[in-house]
């Protein structure tokens, strides 16, 4: 239990030092549905493209709300999304919203429903499987150095030939 309190803990504390030096573009509040999904990385295929999505509420100039190396948005999956295992030197966490992913981190894996944080170490391979019948919700959060956080993931598996199922619907 002290993991998860810890990681909630950092997590809480990182948003807080985030809103502390953020400024907003577009006055003292933002609306989730009012920011665009952004496009996702194009070395995964143009399958996953249509499989997952994600925006950015706190960042770079993408954010509505700019923070200074952090990067916080929410994250979909469809139904039957694939994530293939991936990397990236700055460390992240996930909370889960609703839905169910089959999720693996650092070799261990797991059922990952409503409530559930995770938490992926500076370069620990991770991946998402989407298990639920649903759309899998969840938000995440990047921080460190500039050029940490600048860096992009890198694929560590090939990819995934994504289900049909896995297309949003809207």
């Amino acid at each position: 239990m002290k993991t998860k309190f810890s990681t909630i803990t950092t997590f809480v504390l990182l948003v807080i030092s985030t809103f502390s030096n953020a400024s907003f573009a577009s006055g003292p509040h933002v609306n989730a549905s009012e920011v665009k999904w952004r496009p996702t990385y194009t070395d995964y295929g143009p399958e996953f493209a249509k499989a997952y999505r994600f925006r950015t509420l706190i960042g770079d100039q993408y954010a509505p709300v700019r923070g200074k190396n952090v990067y916080f948005g929410e994250a979909e999956w469809a139904p039957g999304a694939i994530y293939v295992g991936h990397k990236h030197p700055s460390p992240e966490i996930y909370y889960v919203i609703s839905g169910e992913a089959e999720w693996t981190v650092g070799g261990k894996t797991f059922r990952a429903t409503p409530g559930t944080v995770i938490y992926a170490k500076p370069n620990a391979v991770h991946r998402m499987v989407n298990v639920g019948d649903g759309i899998l919700k969840t938000v995440w959060m990047w921080w460190g150095k500039p050029r940490v956080t600048s860096q992009p993931s890198i694929r560590v598996e090939p990819l995934a030939e994504q289900p049909p199922s896995a297309v949003f619907p809207d």
